[in-house]
């Protein structure tokens, strides 16, 4: 065996050892946290052999079809999603793979223990997409400050509280010149719009 060999199955051990020692359940949100007119939906059960990785997709159905990555960065770290299994997995959301279907909920799955086992996955499903009213552009979108044109509807508040301080942001839509409809958020201080090209 190599030194590179034997330094890779080492980490692999290390690996194996820590998610032994933290459990099979995650550490983070669960699904529906901060995401508006939400439905959990569990899945059909997975079923994984000894040390094994597998990379797998759900899909939100019915009434409330969209999958809302709720990561702050370029949809890493997600949290919108929990499992149920008996023994040790760790599972990594992929956004890039979820970017061209809003249904989608797109991961990585590594299952730690020596022994055969099922994970259920639960997602996170909203009524509305989380593009706002402008996921229908047949051109994409683009995001924009915002333009301040007149406010169509309501302003809804929707909060995380994943400490002792809740992160909170405002979101609506406004109306401009030809029709063209603006989906808006205010997170802090700052507010961008996303519209159709």
């Amino acid at each position: 065996m190599s030194a590179r060999q034997a330094m890779r199955s080492q980490a692999t051990l290390a690996s194996a050892a820590l998610a032994l020692l933290l459990g099979s359940r995650p550490l983070v949100a669960a699904p529906c946290d901060g995401v508006p007119l939400c439905q959990p939906q569990t899945q059909a059960p997975v079923g994984f052999g000894h040390l094994e990785t597998k990379g797998w997709a759900w899909y939100c159905t019915g009434d409330h079809p969209y999958y809302w990555n709720n990561a702050p960065d370029l949809g890493l770290g997600g949290d919108n999603f929990g499992w149920t299994a008996r023994t040790h997995f760790t599972v990594s959301e992929n956004p890039f793979p979820e970017m061209n279907n809003p249904s989608k909920f797109d991961a990585t799955i590594t299952h730690w223990s020596f022994h055969d086992d099922t994970i259920t996955m639960t997602i996170g499903c909203s009524q509305q997409s989380q593009n706002g009213p402008v996921q229908s552009c047949s051109n994409g979108t683009r995001v924009i400050d915002d333009p301040k044109w007149p406010i169509t509807g309501s302003v809804q508040n929707y909060c995380i509280q994943t400490g002792p301080i809740p992160v909170c942001i405002q979101v609506w839509t406004e109306q401009g010149p030809n029709g063209t409809v603006a989906a808006c958020t205010e997170e802090l201080t700052k507010s961008w719009c996303v519209v159709c090209n």
